[in-house]
């Protein structure tokens, strides 16, 4: 076993020397000559098109600062410190009324009353296992069923 063991670590360095096996298993790495010099053709001025020189601390076209964005999306604050959405929402909510002083405790009767989904899982759950194991009534002994088994449905 040893034997193997060393031949093959042999035989897998000698393999490793070679260039062709090196390429084949991605074991060569290509690294760029710093000393050659690359054969790119100089930089050229492109034509002049007779453009005016852009004036000093002009903005660019089209150009608005964020805050006037700001401004035009949001609206300009009133000085009183509440906006017109405040006042609409202040309307709404009187228009609305007062919320029922027990309505938590009406929600919580409400969902104990009511049985959990998990609850109703397992119930048919256990419809599906009586039927299985024959426990359950069988619907499909009953004899009006095969009489007229559109009645049933």
């Amino acid at each position: 076993m040893t034997k193997k063991l060393i031949a093959l670590s042999t035989l897998s360095l000698f393999l490793t020397g070679c260039d062709s096996v090196k390429h084949t298993f991605g074991l060569d790495h290509y690294q760029a000559d710093e000393y050659s010099i690359p054969t790119t053709p100089p930089l050229s001025m492109p034509p002049d098109h007779n453009l005016r020189a852009p004036e000093i601390n002009a903005q660019p076209q089209g150009y608005t600062p964020t805050q006037d964005k700001a401004k035009q999306t949001l609206g300009v604050p009133s000085i009183s410190g509440s906006s017109e959405t405040e006042s609409e929402l202040d309307k709404k909510l009187k228009k609305q009324g007062t919320a029922e002083a027990n309505i938590r405790k009406t929600i919580d009767s409400e969902a104990s009353a009511d049985k959990t989904a998990s609850e109703r899982l397992s119930d048919v759950g256990k419809e599906v296992s009586d039927n299985l194991s024959g426990r359950g009534g069988n619907i499909a002994e009953n004899p009006a069923s095969r009489k007229n088994p559109a009645s049933t449905r």
